[in-house]
């Protein structure tokens, strides 16, 4: 911890326990308010197994159901919120035979996004019991924005990862 205020630093305590302090007087803790101040000015540069952002970005674009604008608009949100990338698009997890659209490995999170083709009572159905087994068998959490709901508001979870 580092405490930089206007006024000099205390003196240090003489006598025992003190010896591994002795060099204390000869830091100055105001050089570093600099160094520390461009540090709250910075940004992180994250990058997913040797890709920059960019390139996760285009590999998980390239990797969308071709049938599927709303998976790319929701990918690109994701991007332009600066939110972390997923790991993968259309991975199998063959434990629940699921393939979600994204997934965040680590973070145990399967994301659906559901767009008109989901609609039907039906496919509805099917996708439930997709997802229910992906609940039981694993320990993916399921996220599912569907095209016809606020899905930017759901998409605010992954604003903490």
């Amino acid at each position: 911890m580092c405490k930089v205020s206007p006024s000099p630093p205390a003196p240090l305590p003489q006598g025992e326990g003190s010896q591994r302090f002795s060099d204390h007087a000869l830091i100055n803790r105001h050089l570093i308010k600099p160094w520390l101040d461009l540090l709250l000015e910075s940004s992180v540069i994250t990058q997913t197994k040797g890709l920059s952002r960019d390139q996760q970005y285009q590999k998980l674009l390239q990797q969308t159901d071709p049938n599927s604008d709303f998976e790319r608009v929701v990918l690109q949100e994701i991007y332009q919120r600066g939110y972390k990338l997923p790991d993968a698009g259309q991975k199998l997890i063959p434990e629940a035979n699921c393939k979600p659209d994204f997934v965040y490995e680590q973070e145990a999170i399967a994301l659906f996004c559901d767009g008109s083709v989901h609609d039907s009572p039906d496919k509805r159905r099917q996708d439930q019991i997709e997802r229910d087994n992906l609940r039981y068998n694993t320990d993916y959490t399921v996220l599912t924005l569907r095209h016809d709901e606020d899905w930017g508001a759901k998409l605010e979870i992954l604003g903490t990862l």
